[in-house]
């Protein structure tokens, strides 16, 4: 009850921390809670404030859509695309999905290509895992 607009939820892979996105107009972020061993929220707040993301935007979306990718980093739904987070709150990298808005995204099961909805197109990006680039 304390996030307005909550319009994204995922977990961690270990599913030790709770992911949400709100597409709040004054106070847009992306929120982080751990968890404890039954799923209760022990703790947490805002991971990452996307004011600044948006008012820096030329596609002024709120966060959206979320999902987890197997090394811990955050795919979501944001200002100009998809934006990729870290667990610890830092924006890592942008996917630009130019003149469109952004509204959610998935992983296939191998989860290699990542699937993006943008207004009236779905996506298909193919993804480089990180323990293929070392």
């Amino acid at each position: 009850d304390s996030i307005p607009r909550p319009n994204g939820i995922t977990l961690s892979p270990d599913e030790k921390t709770l992911y949400i996105a709100s597409s709040d107009e004054r106070r847009p972020a992306w929120y982080a809670y751990q968890l404890s061993d039954s799923g209760a929220v022990v703790s947490g707040g805002v991971l990452l404030d996307a004011l600044p993301l948006i008012e820096k935007a030329t596609v002024k979306q709120r966060p959206d859509g979320l999902k987890t990718g197997p090394d811990g980093t955050i795919y979501s739904s944001g200002p100009e695309g998809i934006s990729l987070i870290s667990p610890k709150g830092r924006l890592i990298s942008l996917i630009k999905v130019k003149d469109r808005s952004t509204s959610n995204c998935a992983f296939n099961s191998a989860k290699d290509t990542l699937y993006i909805t943008a207004d009236d197109i779905v996506l298909q990006v193919a993804l480089e895992r990180a323990e293929k680039r070392r």
